[in-house]
């Protein structure tokens, strides 16, 4: 028998213990399989119980269930969306870098990172300048981004390692790397039009209450991938900066992964977000999508989740994301008994038979048998009862 308190939260109709919640959930699917059903049940559960969140949502299908009063909305084409305010993200001067990065998070490619890092290094200048001589608000900033003439824009990051790609000589690289930094630019001018008074995610996630929505359709994907990545981020980060405390609880969802940019901090913050009450919930369609935004870390931040609810995934030439299902689900040591008869004619016929005991690993479950599961079906994993 299990004990269960007001406060339990349930994944696909099990019990999910308070020490499985900080082993993160990943729940893998197709369409109409169920992943996003589970998903927002585990999201109910948690807000009644009081839980903070901070929920990527495609479709705002979640905030539309389970908003109240309280919350806060990022989506600048929302008009109850808040005003969040990129230069108040700044305390220290450690946080013109940590602000660029989550901003603009390297793709996991050598080739096109080198030249994220310098666009990193200009934002990041550029900001550190406009801050300490105290040119204006953050609205005044991304307008001068976007609209400063080359001249204006190396005075403003003088005397910054970013002052380099400013150098007689270096115009075609200055052109590329501004070319880099132009669609978050774009990005922030989109939030920067927003009236009302200055919110920010760092605060919020020190002192404030409810839940952080960051809802999206399918037509703002390109102009809001990088700037929910960077929220997200940030949210993640702030909650490693705050004390150790095992019942505090905020959860950040991330629903259809794939369709986000890189989300910079992910995949470490898993490993540390334990003893700060973090738990991280992720939903995704297709590993190789996944893959495609985050490189090799993208097993890893799979890995990461103790609990895995597998359900219908499709399969590609190579098995695809069934076989992903496969391998997690893992596999088992059979032991079979290998028999061998003989018979040797001649004069007198004689047979014999010999016995060996064999045993062998073989997949619990078949990719092909996870092609085959009716919606709302599937395999789940608890990081408690790994069973």
């Amino acid at each position: 028998s299990v004990s269960l308190g007001l406060g339990t939260r349930w994944i696909a109709g099990v019990p999910l213990s308070r020490q499985d919640e900080t082993m993160h959930v990943a729940a893998i699917g197709a369409t109409g399989s169920g992943k996003s059903t589970a998903l927002q049940a585990l999201m109910a559960d948690a807000i009644r119980r009081g839980d903070r969140h901070v929920v990527a949502d495609p479709d705002g299908a979640a905030m539309a269930k389970f908003q109240a009063e309280g919350d806060v909305i990022l989506n600048p084409f929302d008009p109850r969306c808040a005003r969040w305010d990129l230069l108040s993200e700044i305390e220290r001067p450690s946080d013109y870098a940590f602000i660029a990065h989550s901003l603009l998070p390297h793709l996991g490619k050598s080739d096109h990172d080198q030249w994220i890092s310098y666009a990193q290094h200009l934002l990041a200048g550029a900001m550190e300048n406009f801050v300490t001589l105290r040119l204006g608000s953050s609205n005044d900033f991304v307008d001068m981004l976007a609209t400063a003439t080359l001249i204006e824009l190396k005075q403003l990051c003088a005397r910054t390692p970013a002052a380099r790609y400013f150098e007689e000589g270096g115009e075609r690289m200055l052109a590329s790397i501004l070319g880099t930094l132009a669609p978050t630019i774009g990005h922030l001018r989109l939030i920067s039009a927003i009236k009302g008074a200055p919110f920010s995610i760092r605060q919020w996630v020190r002192g404030g209450s409810g839940s952080l929505w960051m809802p999206y359709v399918g037509n703002q994907v390109a102009a809001l991938r990088g700037l929910i990545s960077g929220w997200m981020n940030i949210a993640i980060m702030e909650t490693l900066s705050l004390k150790p405390s095992f019942e505090r609880r905020i959860w950040f969802h991330v629903d259809e992964l794939d369709a986000l940019g890189r989300i910079e901090g992910l995949k470490d913050a898993q490993a540390r977000l334990r003893k700060f009450g973090g738990c991280v919930a992720i939903g995704f369609q297709a590993f190789a999508q996944v893959k495609q935004v985050y490189g090799e870390a993208a097993q890893t931040i799979i890995e990461n989740c103790g609990n895995l609810l597998l359900l219908r995934a499709g399969a590609s030439e190579d098995g695809g994301t069934a076989k992903l299902a496969s391998e997690l689900i893992g596999g088992r040591e059979i032991e079979r008994d290998d028999i061998s008869r003989s018979r040797t004619r001649g004069r007198f016929t004689t047979r014999s038979m010999s016995m060996q005991t064999k045993r062998s690993v073989e997949d619990v479950t078949l990719a092909s048998e996870i092609t085959q599961l009716r919606n709302l079906e599937g395999f789940l994993k608890l990081a408690s009862h790994p069973e």
